[in-house]
């Protein structure tokens, strides 16, 4: 997934996440944003599961809920660095790590319009995400980490 928002979604029942669960394979998650979810047992943002496993950079897990898992995520992660994950109680993060910022708040806006194809949820000016994506130039290698 790359330039996506997935938010507002609730789910209940085991083996259900609010936002994405990944049950098999790996997910490759860039410039996304996994926000505002909820789940009745398993995590609200990103569920990693049945040896289902998520690459994630430049991306921000926050402000999801779960009544009785890791709210934001669950399972393990790969960082490939640049991301901020409010709550990582119920995840291990591995990986690259330097520059992820975690337990702030993105103070994300509302889901809507803001000037794109589809909506998207803005950040305020004083969010410790602003301006904390990968800094190097899409397309030089090193913003490209695979």
């Amino acid at each position: 997934l790359s330039n996506v928002t997935i938010a507002s979604n609730s789910a209940s029942g085991a083996g259900y996440g609010g936002g994405l669960i990944v049950s098999q394979g790996t997910a490759t998650l860039n410039n996304v944003t996994i926000a505002e979810n909820h789940a009745d047992l398993e995590g609200g943002g990103l569920v990693l599961s049945n040896g289902g496993s998520a690459m994630i950079q430049n991306s921000i897990i926050a402000n999801n809920t779960a009544d009785s898992a890791g709210p934001d995520c669950s399972g393990i992660l790969t960082s490939q660095d640049y991301n901020l994950i409010e709550d990582t109680s119920g995840c291990t993060v591995n990986g690259t790590t330097t520059h992820n910022v975690t337990g702030e708040d993105p103070q994300l806006g509302t889901l809507q319009n803001n000037g794109g194809y589809l909506n998207t949820m803005a950040l305020a000016t004083t969010s410790p995400a602003l301006n904390a994506a990968n800094p190097e130039t899409p397309g030089s290698g090193t913003a490209d980490r695979k």
